[in-house]
């Protein structure tokens, strides 16, 4: 995989632009298998998809994302979430955007900072860390109580 900066662990969003077919395994799993790819890679942990009162990660799944054509498409992911934000606050938020393809059996990441203000507008429409996981958050964190 080709170096970029590590991201730090505070809240960020993050934006990868990769043909689908480059993304290997089952093609149901995609959205998962880039974004745990990317988080093993940067983060040096697997994704955290499930909810929980330590924190967790959020994909945004693009459409056609099962394409058996090579389609490009926006993965949208949602780092070190621990709760609700606002759409101005999720704006405020560290967005990284990257150009993502596989050489071989590895993956590179272009990290693509001209791309951040378009990426910020065209995301702002997703609710930070998904709505239903949450509300999953929310009954956690009542239970925990």
């Amino acid at each position: 995989m080709a170096s970029c900066q590590s991201i730090p662990a505070d809240p960020r969003r993050v934006l990868l632009r990769v043909s689908v077919t480059d993304i290997p395994g089952c093609k149901q799993k995609r959205f998962h298998t880039l974004g745990n790819d990317f988080s093993l890679y940067q983060l040096k942990r697997p994704i955290r998809d499930k909810p929980s009162l330590l924190g967790y990660d959020h994909p945004h799944i693009p459409g056609e994302f099962d394409s058996e054509q090579p389609l490009k498409r926006w993965f949208i992911y949602d780092f070190n979430v621990e709760g609700p934000l606002t759409e101005e606050q999720t704006l405020a938020l560290p967005h990284d955007v990257y150009l993502a393809s596989r050489q071989g059996q590895n993956w590179v990441f272009v990290q693509k900072n001209e791309w951040v203000e378009k990426a910020k507008r065209s995301s702002s429409s997703y609710i930070w860390g998904g709505r239903k996981e949450q509300e999953r958050l929310s009954k956690l964190r009542e239970a925990s109580n």
